[in-house]
């Protein structure tokens, strides 16, 4: 039997090995091959609801009753940046780099003196 991504990307999961670019991939290719009635493409048709629900799920994050609460509320508030993400053609690899370039910043400014402001 020929290993499909679909296959691949279902024995990934049963091993444990979810990950935000799994995540990010699983909805890349929900918004190319739309299912009826999937959220991620409901969610994504709108911008300006998806906005909306980050601004939603940003919200519940700050203001979480609990850690576990708090985890359900940081998983929503990422996927539906993963949808934003998607959508606008920015990958993880692209916010890892931002990451990276703003760390090496701060150790150059640093390692001159200055201070993060």
């Amino acid at each position: 039997m020929r290993r499909t991504k679909e296959n691949r990307n279902e024995e990934r999961m049963k091993l444990g090995k979810f990950s935000l670019e799994f995540l990010y991939e699983k909805i890349l290719d929900r918004l190319k091959n739309p299912k009826k009635g999937s959220y991620t493409v409901k969610i994504s048709e709108n911008e300006k609801k998806l906005r909306y629900k980050i601004l939603e799920e940003a919200d519940e994050v700050i203001n979480y009753r609990d850690i576990p609460n708090l985890i359900w509320e940081i998983a929503d508030l990422i996927y539906l940046l993963n949808v934003l993400m998607a959508k606008k053609g920015i990958t993880w690899k692209d916010i890892t780099t931002e990451l990276e370039r703003r760390s090496c910043a701060n150790a150059r400014r640093k390692k001159n003196g200055i201070k993060n402001t």
